[in-house]
């Protein structure tokens, strides 16, 4: 699943970057000046402890697999091309699965039953951050950003297996962690900017995000 969100992020962020291409030669140098604010949101696509949820939905005959993590985002630039501000994290995923059972001391193998496991997670928080954007070129179609910030995390994880009752020697498991995080946040990515806004790619210790910003306040274009 890891290699099919990688896919889909090449491709959609390729597309974005032809159709930037054929945009009117204007300049978006103004999106970055002191004083404008911005409104974003990010999706999850792919996630590292201690952030639980991702954006995914994969459903197949054993396997059930669906969440996602959405984080909305405020900031205000106070300098050019340096913007403060927060961001929400709501997020929760869900994923179980089954396999049979055979005793194979017998011959044929006889069927005991489906082994059931589930798993389930919420993430709750705000993270304060700070980001500098490198415009590439005079027009700034593309930039470069680094970001840093310091999320606040509830996280809540469950799973357990349920097993056969007929299954020698196996009890039922169950696991539950919960807990509030504080944690630092350190990444980067590539903002690609048009008419509408920018539609960027991010990458930090705990996942990779796809997102969207749009600009408010400035004058002109």
């Amino acid at each position: 699943m890891k290699y099919t969100s990688l896919l889909l992020v090449l491709f959609v962020f390729s597309s974005t970057s032809v159709l930037a291409q054929k945009e009117e030669r204007a300049s978006y140098r103004n999106y970055f000046e002191r004083g404008n604010k911005v409104i974003g949101l990010q999706l999850g696509v792919a996630g590292e402890y201690p952030i639980n949820s991702v954006t995914v939905l994969d459903i197949n005959e054993s396997n059930k697999r669906y969440g996602l993590l959405a984080l909305p985002s405020f900031g205000w630039f106070i300098e050019r091309n340096f913007v403060l501000g927060a961001q929400a994290i709501v997020g929760f995923n869900h994923e179980s699965y089954s396999y049979s059972n055979y005793d194979y001391s017998v011959n044929p193998p006889r069927y005991i039953g489906d082994t059931k496991n589930t798993s389930k997670g919420v993430d709750l928080g705000l993270a304060p951050f700070a980001r500098y954007y490198v415009p590439l070129g005079r027009r700034n179609v593309v930039s470069l950003f680094g970001q840093g910030s310091f999320p606040v995390l509830y996280s809540s994880y469950e799973s357990g297996s349920n097993y056969p009752s007929s299954y020698p020697g196996w009890t039922n498991y169950r696991y539950k962690e919960e807990g509030l995080k504080l944690m630092a946040s350190l990444g980067g990515g590539v903002s690609i900017n048009g008419r509408f806004g920018s539609f960027e790619m991010h990458a930090n210790n705990t996942g990779l995000y796809l997102g969207y910003q749009r600009y408010f306040g400035f004058k002109g274009k």
